[in-house]
């Protein structure tokens, strides 16, 4: 392996790290709270490390409505806006 791709492989294993442990900790739905498997948020992992990578603004209300219309339930915005805070946070570590 090439060492560009090694640190771009390393650098997406921390994102997905960072990212996967933010998201589960707000539990923007509660489904974790609720019994849900652990994998629950990874589809919003996957957005949410590419968005971190590229430097993608993420806001509060477009991430609630990425979960309404994944999920169909409506987000804690308590929690949402936690989670924004948090994924600005590791955007900004990982730059």
């Amino acid at each position: 392996m090439k060492e560009r791709d090694r640190e771009f492989s390393d650098l997406y294993d921390t994102a997905w790290s960072d990212v996967k442990r933010a998201v589960d900790s707000a539990d923007p739905e509660g489904l974790l709270e609720s019994g849900a498997p652990s994998d629950e948020y990874d589809d919003a992992v996957r957005l949410l490390v590419r968005k971190v990578l590229k430097g993608e603004e993420i806001t509060s209300s477009d991430l609630s409505a990425w979960f309404v219309n994944t999920y169909g339930l409506e987000a804690n915005s308590t929690r949402v806006h936690t989670l924004v805070d948090e994924l600005t946070s590791i955007q900004a570590r990982l730059r």
